[in-house]
């Protein structure tokens, strides 16, 4: 739980650093938060979702994991890199779907945190997304 603790406040530095223009240190706030996962950076992308659920095992890093993509994300998007921006939200929604289904408790959670970040992503993406979850 520390560790879940730690990456929340990670986030909200991540967000304040977004809001203030200070892009570059927010992805270096990023590079640090996954390095506190435990997840090397470069795997995130390259990596298929079932490889990248295994290294998080539990539902608590791989729901942290998602919100730190998703805001990842609104950073890249801040500095121009829509296509970038889009890769990482797709990511976080197949993170907050593996959650779901190893724990459905927070099913209400990630079902807002899914759609929030439907608004930004075409629905035939978001449907892949989501049916890499059904497989």
């Amino acid at each position: 739980m520390r560790l879940i603790r730690q990456l929340v406040e990670a986030l909200a530095r991540i967000a304040g650093f977004r809001k203030r223009g200070e892009y570059d240190r927010a992805l270096q706030e990023v590079e640090h938060a996954w390095e506190e996962l435990g997840v090397p950076r470069e795997l995130v992308l390259a990596t298929d979702r079932e490889t990248l659920v295994s290294l998080l095992r539990e539902p608590a890093k791989q729901r942290v994991a998602a919100e730190l993509l998703a805001e990842e994300a609104h950073v890249v998007q801040a500095k121009g890199d829509p296509l970038h921006a889009a890769a990482l939200r797709r990511r976080a929604v197949e993170l907050f779907a593996a959650a779901r289904e190893s724990d459905p408790s927070a099913g209400a959670d990630d079902d807002a945190s899914i759609a929030e970040l439907a608004r930004y992503l075409p629905p035939a993406v978001l449907t892949d997304a989501l049916r890499r979850e059904a497989e």
